[in-house]
């Protein structure tokens, strides 16, 4: 990392991050079976890099982000064989501009413009793979700007509102088989976002917030889709804030997932793989209702928040994407700060959750087929991988002027599994991690800092469960990292 800055609105700053890792034995002799020859290398990453570069001059700023990652042997091409070489990749070349000018101390207007090339590679290193086994690439330039202004000239309100256009070049989107390339969307698409919202101070006591949005897109061309915001926030005391929000959000599906002309239900003769379900023909629609109340005790900070959510349309991969479902649920979450002194704090977060899925399609329509249908509830509709009760605490001591240290236990309890050695859903209970970290500060001169970390110091590989699939792995184990940070 490097930068320099020489006011508040003019610096430039840019990081590079470079990594590989050679992967870990996850899966024991029960579960290796569902991923084939290849079951020693899960987190396998071939060389891969970062980087970010960003800029300020007075009222312009700037960004360019390249993200390039191969994620080595691909689990699922020529099932799983040592000799396909195949591979993820994933590539992001990203360019965004932007402009904020103050017309006036009440008024403020922002300009955005951003373009982005998108692509994601599933090869096989050595050229097609034989028989039936599939390659995919999925490719996109994404172009999008914004314009928007906000307005503090009324008494008591703070209003913002804009316009996003986006723009989506769906190119060279295909997939192999029997060694055959075939083209799977080849749609432009273009998406407008129109928003507004209003905060107002109605007294010294009560704010409130609410705003409207507005998105019309052609990947699902059925009209405008609506969502917004409300939130009253109260202080109920010096030491006591509640707030009541409601949310509506609305996520539209991929080009690949609704726009695909080969895969699904509702196109002629789809493969195997994808005959299962129709692709998305709607978006997700998120709605959450929530209560959060943070109170002040002395040096004490605690914040609980009750919530129900409700997920309509939601979108994912089930032979082949599609909208798979309805998904409901309750949950509590709590979050407490104590400051026993300048130099030493602990924090604790908890939350419990309470859902549901409801599927739109029979998940399991063959069980001696793992992972074919890429989501799995038990009777009572609750998700694989999904916890009930998850638990993190943490210490934060600085020792001296030089050595701080920071300490953390996570927990969790009452998670969905499917046991392949026992055919049947399981809940996993009880897994805990411990993590610390040693920072010793201006280790022998002056800005160069030395830090020892530690992940999962005690080891645990119990089993945990796979998400989506009827599998179980063990976590990667522990893990020691040492690392030194100069500044100058």
């Amino acid at each position: 990392m490097a930068g320099k800055r020489w006011s508040e609105d003019r610096f430039v700053s840019a990081s590079m991050t470079y990594e590989k890792k050679d992967g870990f034995d996850a899966w024991d002799q029960d579960n290796r079976p569902v991923l084939g020859q290849r079951g020693d290398i899960t987190g396998e990453l071939d060389p891969s890099i970062f980087a970010h570069v960003e800029g300020n001059i007075d009222n312009w700023w700037g960004q360019v982000i390249v993200h390039e990652s191969n994620n080595g042997a691909e689990l699922n091409i020529e099932e799983a064989g040592l000799d396909n070489d195949g591979s993820l990749e994933d590539k992001l070349y990203q360019v965004d501009l932007a402009h904020t000018y103050e017309w006036s101390p009440q008024l403020t207007s922002k300009m955005h413009f951003g373009v982005a090339y998108k692509q994601q590679d599933r090869f096989n290193d050595e050229g097609f793979p034989p028989s039936d086994q599939i390659e995919l690439r999925n490719t996109q330039m994404d172009y999008k700007t914004e314009f928007g202004i906000e307005y503090s000239g009324f008494n008591d309100h703070f209003i913002q509102a804009g316009l996003q256009f986006a723009f989506e070049d769906n190119s060279d989107t295909f997939y192999t088989l029997s060694q055959e390339k075939i083209t799977l969307v080849d749609d432009d698409t273009h998406a407008l976002g129109i928003y507004l919202s209003d905060k107002w101070q109605y007294n010294d006591k009560l704010q409130l917030v609410a705003g409207l949005r507005a998105d019309d897109n052609t990947i699902i061309d059925q009209g405008v889709y609506w969502g917004g915001r409300f939130a009253a926030i109260y202080d109920v005391s010096d030491n006591w804030i509640s707030k009541v929000m409601v949310n509506r959000a609305v996520r539209m599906p991929t080009p690949l997932s609704a726009l695909n002309k080969e895969w699904g239900t509702n196109n002629t003769n789809p493969p195997a793989f994808a005959n299962l379900s129709p692709t998305a023909q709607k978006p997700e629609t998120l709605t959450t209702y929530e209560w959060q109340n943070i109170v002040y005790f002395k040096d004490t900070r605690v914040s609980a928040t009750l919530y129900y959510q409700d997920l309509r349309d939601f979108l994912t991969w089930l032979a082949p994407h599609t909208n798979a479902g309805d998904y409901s649920g309750y949950g509590l979450e709590l979050d407490i700060v104590h400051t026993f002194s300048k130099d030493l704090s602990m924090w604790l977060t908890a939350s419990y959750v309470d859902s549901e899925f409801e599927p739109f399609f029979d998940l399991d329509p063959d069980p001696s087929v793992i992972g074919d249908e890429h989501i799995q509830v038990n009777s009572d509709g609750e998700i694989v991988g999904s916890p009930e009760v998850v638990i993190n605490m943490g210490i934060d001591y600085q020792l001296n002027k030089q050595l701080n240290f920071n300490g953390q236990l996570r927990y969790f309890t009452r998670q969905t599994a499917y046991s392949l050695k026992k055919q049947d859903f399981e809940k996993i209970d009880n897994r805990v991690y411990l993590d610390a970290a040693m920072t010793y500060e201006d280790f022998l001169f002056d800005g160069v800092d030395l830090r020892l970390s530690g992940q999962n110091i005690l080891n645990n590989r119990k089993k945990v469960a796979t998400q989506w699939s009827k599998s179980e792995y063990e976590p990667r184990g522990a893990t020691y990292l040492m690392t030194i940070f100069a500044e100058f």
